[in-house]
């Protein structure tokens, strides 16, 4: 059966279904069943934590060839941090410097040998990697142009001949 809404809430019995008073809507509103909803949330919460839980695939180890020891990588991130603290990563160097593409090898040696992560030292390589970064990014432009201007002036030239 089904039940108007009124004001009175003492009218009503908790297993009727009501039926929403308006022009446009007639809808059947079931009842509000707050032990249903919590038990829903509960179920919901303990699904998120069973899924938290599941550990991750295992990464893909990086190959050999790549793998630098922990006196490489510290040998690597000082040279870079010295220049990029002289201002010397140019253009001209910057395809050699390496610190950007081992920079969680450098993390990992680093949370290895003490137990709290140094953040001056995370934030100093990260320094570094964006300048290494930039320079890329200035040599791939400069680079671009000169091959646009070779393509225009081999334009010019087959325009004219």
């Amino acid at each position: 059966m089904s039940e108007t809404l009124t004001p009175n809430p003492k009218s009503r019995t908790p297993t009727t279904t009501f039926r929403l008073q308006s022009p446009t809507s007639p809808f059947q509103l079931g009842s509000n069943d707050d032990q249903l909803e919590r038990a829903r949330a509960r179920a919901a919460r303990a699904a998120s934590i069973r899924r938290k839980s599941i550990p991750p695939p295992p990464s893909v180890a990086p190959s050999t060839d790549n793998c630098f020891s922990k006196e490489q990588i510290n040998e690597l991130f000082q040279n870079c941090i010295r220049l990029a603290s002289e201002n010397k990563i140019n253009q001209k160097n910057t395809w050699e410097l390496t610190l950007i593409d081992h920079i969680s090898e450098i993390i990992k040696a680093e949370v290895e040998d003490d137990v709290e992560m140094n953040f001056q030292k995370a934030s100093c390589t990260l320094e570094a990697g964006v300048k290494i970064y930039a320079s890329r990014v200035d040599s791939v432009h400069s680079e671009a142009y000169k091959v646009l201007g070779g393509i225009n002036r081999a334009g010019r030239e087959d325009e004219k001949g």
